[in-house]
């Protein structure tokens, strides 16, 4: 991970990442809904909102083991680079 991306936006481009490659384009825009205001260092009380509403969607929009293997790849993402920008 480049040295200049926060852990938050490295972990948001890692999960953006896995879910664009394992459930496609509508279903990371749908899940990632609002993630753009999620600024570096942004408080928790703004970041465990959203990511639980985020997993919901995701629980929402996939099955069990999709959602699984989009975690497991979203965590590996965080130490390659991102293509997504949000």
């Amino acid at each position: 991970m480049s040295p200049d991306l926060d852990f938050e936006r490295g972990w948001l481009n890692g999960f953006a990442d896995s879910l664009y490659q394992l459930a496609g384009a509508e279903i990371r825009d749908a899940v990632m809904l609002g993630s753009e205001e999620l600024a570096a260092g942004c408080d928790v009380e703004s970041v465990i909102p959203w990511t639980s509403r985020a997993m919901e969607r995701l629980k929402a929009l996939v099955d069990e083991g999709r959602c699984r293997e989009i975690l497991m790849r979203c965590h590996a993402g965080l130490w390659g680079t991102s293509a997504w920008a949000g």
